[in-house]
């Protein structure tokens, strides 16, 4: 399956981050393995992960965080957000081509593929984010906590 164009007032009924929190803009194209998304609040000077009015490029790890729990809730529309939290459990093989991201006056393009998905256990992802060049890439894990099992 594949969707296009899904707006941020879509994407905040996926996910538990909503007002500014929710860093995600729209999702451009999804399938079952990949999410695209086009992200421009790097740009707000309201962002939430600001520190000292500077965004650090850091953050990326949230934003593809934010796309793969998306990604996750839109495969599994029934069941992943009604039954489950999502945690970040690991990052590896991080790379940064810059400090800042709030600096860049571009919209930023980022992608998440799912590398592995465990069915209610969790999902390895690898994202990049990028403007004309590359900025950022890595993966990580995210673990899955049945909500009746939350201490």
């Amino acid at each position: 399956m594949i969707i296009k164009e899904l707006t941020k007032q879509q994407i905040t009924n996926y996910l538990p981050h909503q007002g500014n929190m929710c860093l995600i803009e729209q999702v451009q194209t999804w399938n079952d393995s990949t999410i695209h998304c086009l992200l421009t609040s790097h740009q707000q000077l309201d962002n939430p992960l600001r520190t000292n009015n500077c965004l650090s490029t850091i953050h990326v790890i949230e934003y593809a965080a934010q796309a793969a729990a998306l990604h996750l809730a839109l495969q599994h529309t029934t069941e992943i957000p009604k039954i489950h939290y999502g945690y970040l459990a690991a990052v590896q093989k991080c790379f940064m081509a810059v400090q800042r991201l709030d600096n860049i006056e571009k919209s930023l393009q980022l992608i998440c593929s799912q590398l592995f998905l465990e069915e209610h256990k969790g999902a390895f992802y690898e994202f990049k984010l990028y403007t004309e060049e590359p900025l950022a890439s890595g993966q990580f894990l995210i673990m899955l906590i049945d909500k009746k099992d939350k201490t």
